[in-house]
């Protein structure tokens, strides 16, 4: 019992090298100025782009030890979806990490469902056809499923899907 008090009176200094280097960052970083961005202090590289990934794919898988079931799902799907008709095709999702080079597929067998997310927190290129080939993965290997979204999530808001190399039917 008291070395568990002792870890709780010390959470606050422990937690001190985090804040200054985040108050470094926030001084140094233009993009920090701009607005909140939760792995900037939670990483020291916070371009790794598998990291985040992986923190994602935590979140989201309702089998993991956050103890939150399908309820992070559940909002990263009404998100998506505002009237969130989908949420309930994912209550047996399966989440999965680099499938078909796909960063998260998130899907059910139950429903035939599937949901594709791209994770460009590092602001990297787009490979050539690159949401097409994991949208051609998904049917191909999953011939009965639906894909009910594909979420691509850049560091700047304003980035989009590099469409040049696509053709009339992968957009």
């Amino acid at each position: 019992m008291e070395s568990h008090i002792n870890c709780v009176t010390n959470f606050p200094s422990s937690c001190k090298p985090v804040c200054k280097e985040y108050s470094n960052l926030k001084k140094n970083t233009e993009a920090v100025r701009e607005k909140f961005n939760l792995f900037y202090i939670i990483s020291d590289l916070y371009y790794r782009e598998n990291f985040h990934s992986d923190i994602m794919s935590f979140l989201l898988d309702p089998k993991e030890k956050h103890n939150c079931g399908n309820k992070l799902l559940e909002g990263f799907i009404h998100m998506l979806d505002k009237g969130s008709s989908i949420a309930t095709k994912y209550e047996d999702a399966i989440v999965v990490r680099e499938e078909g080079k796909i960063d998260i597929l998130i899907k059910s067998e139950s429903n035939k469902s599937a949901i594709i997310v791209e994770n460009k927190i590092n602001n990297a290129t787009d490979m050539q056809r690159q949401l097409p080939r994991y949208y051609e993965y998904v049917s191909k290997n999953y011939k009965d499923y639906t894909i009910d979204a594909i979420v691509y999530i850049p560091l700047d808001s304003n980035k989009e899907p590099d469409k040049n190399d696509w053709t009339k039917d992968d957009e």
